[in-house]
């Protein structure tokens, strides 16, 4: 199972494409409560995933009919996973925290240092309330890496 990226940036966009491939698939729900597990309703069995479940569908190839978590993966994925469920909500800090990188982006200056702590979180619209306007706010927080290099 190969790596997935590095830079903040590149496993956002990585995991908006694979969230927009579950969200077109017959065979999957994207519910961002539930990291990889299949549910049945109306006799229908479908694979619910969040942000990170459809990274483990989508990228790294996981069985449709497993129950996965972060900790299911090796090669350090797993706390890329772990970061992007804080990235999904705007928990930037924890996100770079889970990824080793608050020292590089303090470095990058990407973000306000008076603001940048463990309680900074991103504004981001709900998925439930308006995925549209998440999306774009998920691309907003990839930019904005995308700017200091991360």
């Amino acid at each position: 199972m190969q790596p997935l990226p590095d830079k903040p940036s590149d496993l956002i966009r990585l995991a908006l494409k694979d969230e927009d491939k579950a969200n077109r698939s017959p065979k999957y729900r994207v519910h961002m409560n539930i990291w990889h597990e299949v549910y049945t309703y109306d006799r229908q069995q479908l694979c619910h995933v969040c942000f990170a479940g459809a990274v483990m569908a989508f990228t790294l190839g996981a069985k449709w009919a497993d129950d996965l978590e972060p900790e299911d993966f090796i090669n350090g994925n797993h706390d890329k996973l772990n970061a992007l469920d804080a990235f999904r909500t705007g928990d930037i800090y924890e996100g770079v925290g889970i990824m080793q990188l608050i020292g590089k982006v303090r470095k990058a200056n990407i973000f306000d240092e008076e603001e940048f702590h463990p309680h900074f979180y991103f504004p981001i619209a709900d998925y439930e309330d308006n995925r549209r306007k998440w999306r774009k706010s998920m691309f907003g927080i990839a930019n904005i890496f995308a700017g200091g290099g991360l």
